[in-house]
C-alpha cells in the first residue's frame, strides 16, 4: 500500500495542513525523484479571484468555490500521474488526497485588509511557526513583473514545500508548492514555470 499525503485545499493559507493518512511505502519509491519534463501548457483563467496561470496539459484541477463570495475561492493543480495512481472513487469524494499539488489563492482570514507585502509575509511566516511548520528561508522574489515574498517551508510532518505571498491591494494572494519531500524535486521545476506565467486577470 502506497503513502498518501491530505493536503488540506481551503481558502485560506491559514488553515493548510499536511497529513499523513496511507502507509507504510512512500509514494515516491513508485515514481523517482527525477525532474519531469512537460514541454505542452495550457492556460487557466479566473476572473473570481482574478488570476490566469498556465499548467501542464495532462494536469487535473479542482476550484473550491463558495458562490456567495468571490474571495471563498482556490484552485488546486494535481499532476496526473499523482491522479493516476490515487483511488478515484475516493478522491471523488474527497479531492484533497494527494502527494503533490499546486494551489493559488486569495489570501483569507487575514487580520486586516489592505496588508503590505512586508507586514502580509512576517504575518504568514509568524503563523506557519505558530502552527509547528518549520520556515527555513523567506527572501523577496519577483515573477512577472510581480514582487512577492517567497517562504521555504518543512511542515511538521515531514512534507516539504514553498509558498510565494504577492499583493494587488487591497487584496493579498498567494501560490503553494507542496508535496510529500521525496516527490519535492521532480515537480518543483513545473511549479517554478507556473510562477512565472501568473498574470492577473484584471
Amino acid at each position: 500500500m502506497m503513502i498518501l499525503y491530505k493536503i488540506m485545499v481551503l481558502t485560506s493559507l491559514v488553515a493548510i495542513l499536511l497529513t499523513l493518512i496511507l502507509g507504510p511505502q512512500a509514494f515516491a519509491q513508485q515514481l523517482n525523484n527525477t525532474a519531469v519534463n512537460i514541454t505542452d501548457f495550457s492556460r487557466y483563467g479566473n476572473s473570481l479571484i482574478n488570476v490566469n496561470i498556465d499548467y501542464p496539459d495532462d494536469w487535473v484541477y479542482t476550484e473550491s468555490v463558495n458562490y456567495f463570495s468571490s474571495d471563498d475561492q482556490t484552485v488546486v493543480f494535481i499532476p496526473a500521474e499523482i491522479v493516476n495512481a490515487t483511488n478515484l472513487v475516493t478522491s471523488a469524494n474527497n479531492s484533497e488526497t494527494y502527494a503533490v499539488a499546486f494551489q493559488v489563492g486569495k489570501q483569507q482570514d487575514l487580520p486586516f485588509k489592505n496588508m503590505q507585502l512586508d507586514l502580509y509575509a512576517k504575518y504568514i511566516e509568524e503563523l506557519q511557526r505558530s502552527m509547528g511548520n518549520n520556515v527555513t528561508k523567506i527572501e523577496p522574489t519577483k515573477f512577472n513583473t510581480i514582487n512577492g515574498y517567497r517562504l521555504y517551508l518543512d511542515f511538521q510532518n515531514g512534507n516539504k514545500g514553498f509558498v510565494v505571498l504577492f499583493n494587488k491591494v487591497p487584496e493579498s494572494y498567494y501560490m503553494l508548492y507542496a508535496s510529500q519531500k521525496d516527490l519535492y524535486e521532480r515537480y518543483k521545476p513545473i511549479a517554478e514555470r507556473m510562477i512565472q506565467t501568473f498574470a492577473f486577470s484584471n
